[in-house]
């Protein structure tokens, strides 16, 4: 077991104890095989680290290829997202950038299985 940062969590991963909110409610049981929807539910609610369990916490399909299609792809879908904001804002070009490359890395895996 091993504590890591919620953002490098993937799904499929187990969680090493109870993970609980500020308050003590109990969020996910230690046990669990987390699922995207379970990540962002621990984003939501600030938890910025937890304990995964086992000796393999890193996703088999983390090194995949971005290929320039998938970057094309997600580059359009953000645009269309972004399309009210104002892109000279620094924050809003880098949250842009950053989920682009979410995006991509998001396409590449569907099309690694």
């Amino acid at each position: 077991m091993r504590n890591i940062r919620v953002n490098e969590v993937s799904a499929g991963m187990m969680a090493g104890q109870d993970i609980c909110d500020r308050s003590g409610r109990l969020l996910i049981s230690s046990g669990t095989l987390l699922n995207d929807s379970q990540i962002r539910t621990l984003k939501t609610w600030g938890i910025s680290e937890i304990t995964v369990a086992g000796e393999n916490t890193t996703s088999p399909l983390q090194n995949v290829e971005v290929l320039d299609a998938h970057l094309l792809a997600a580059k359009e879908l953000v645009k269309d997202r972004f399309r009210f904001n104002d892109h000279d804002l620094p924050a809003v070009a880098e949250f842009e950038k950053v989920l682009t490359l979410r995006e991509a890395t998001e396409m590449a895996k569907k099309d690694a299985h």
